[in-house]
């Protein structure tokens, strides 16, 4: 497969170009920047060709597929020219920033006969396939209730623009802040283990500290905290946060009927089971650290032909709580997840 990756931001540096490059079906076909001179440092550092525009890499009939690693607004539009070029899309989360946006892209892989998958790469952490297939076994009962959260100190300590000129600040390139940028993570992960989908949820968003060059408030949130209702009955909290300063949390707490299942939340075990009699069983699993296994995914989907855990499909559910979250936030009500 020869892919090109469009954007060239932190998340492209650290993930998307390691990952693809180190991909022994994959040869790394180019980057399209929006930032003068990002491509051609990335191009240089790869071997490959640092394309003018998203338009001259999706004209070049060698490339197989893409990863859309854009700004958020962009996600939709520009996954949607690469699957009418023909080319299969890895897109970062998340999705789109609408629900029309979100089935448009969809409605085009169909059209297209092409895979769209989205990297929610929560799925493919391994302790998080382990608690699902706790969930699944009934040995631990049904889910009663949980608490997720996942927090850090902020985009802009670890993007390519480390000051508050970031693109994750403006609500015209991100829409949405921590809720989405986080939020969104822990929300498909839930359902992934739970392997259900949420009913209805309320939401409360809030900008706490970040501040724009000019000394304003940030056009997005910072914090936020939803309820999540499962349609099986569980109901639990998802917390992010970009003003977790001095560290990094990401963390989930499983309340089942007959146990509790605690999901990274220590270093050593990622999965520790306490159960109701008092046995505590702690595993250990494989590190994702140097890996975060979507990009395998991707390119291990698409050369079998066998569906993915991050097909688009599989993630809609997911937008449409985030984007009921955000209404929520607006309203001040629950808010249904249809």
């Amino acid at each position: 497969m020869r892919v090109g990756i469009i954007g060239c931001g932190s998340i492209v540096r650290s993930r998307h170009a390691v990952e693809f490059s180190n991909n022994s079906h994959v040869t790394l076909a180019g980057f399209v920047g929006f930032v003068p001179g990002h491509a051609q440092q990335l191009a240089a550092q790869y071997g490959c060709t640092a394309y003018d525009s998203v338009d001259a890499m999706l004209c070049d009939k060698s490339i197989d597929a893409v990863s859309v690693c854009t700004s958020n607004a962009l996600h939709a539009e520009v996954s949607i020219k690469a699957l009418r070029a023909g080319k299969h899309v890895l897109c970062e989360k998340p999705m789109a920033t609408s629900l029309a946006e979100c089935e448009a892209m969809l409605a085009e892989a169909h059209k297209a006969k092409r895979r769209l998958l989205i990297a929610q790469n929560q799925r493919m952490d391994l302790a998080y396939q382990k608690a699902r297939d706790m969930i699944a076994s009934g040995k631990l009962g049904k889910v009663l209730s949980f608490q997720s959260m996942l927090c850090h100190g902020g985009p802009e300590r670890w993007g390519v623009k480390t000051d508050g000129d970031t693109w994750f600040f403006r609500k015209d390139a991100a829409a949405f802040g921590s809720m989405a940028d986080l939020g969104v993570h822990m929300i498909d992960v839930l359902r992934f283990v739970l392997d259900d989908d949420v009913s209805n949820v309320y939401c409360n968003m809030n900008v706490l500290d970040k501040r724009l060059q000019d000394g304003s408030p940030i056009d997005v949130d910072d914090n936020s905290i939803g309820i999540l209702h499962f349609k099986g009955g569980a109901v639990g909290s998802v917390t992010t946060s970009w003003t977790c300063y001095g560290t990094f949390l990401s963390q989930t707490t499983l309340f089942c009927q007959k146990g509790v299942i605690k999901i990274n939340c220590d270093p050593d075990f990622p999965v520790i089971v306490c159960h109701d009699g008092g046995q505590e069983e702690k595993f250990t699993v494989e590190s994702c650290e140097n890996n975060s296994g979507v990009i395998d995914e991707f390119v291990e989907s698409i050369t079998s032909g066998r569906p993915s855990i991050l097909d688009a499909d599989r993630v809609l559910g997911s937008m449409k709580v985030v984007f009921a979250s955000v209404k929520s936030s607006q309203s001040g009500r629950v808010e249904l997840c249809n």
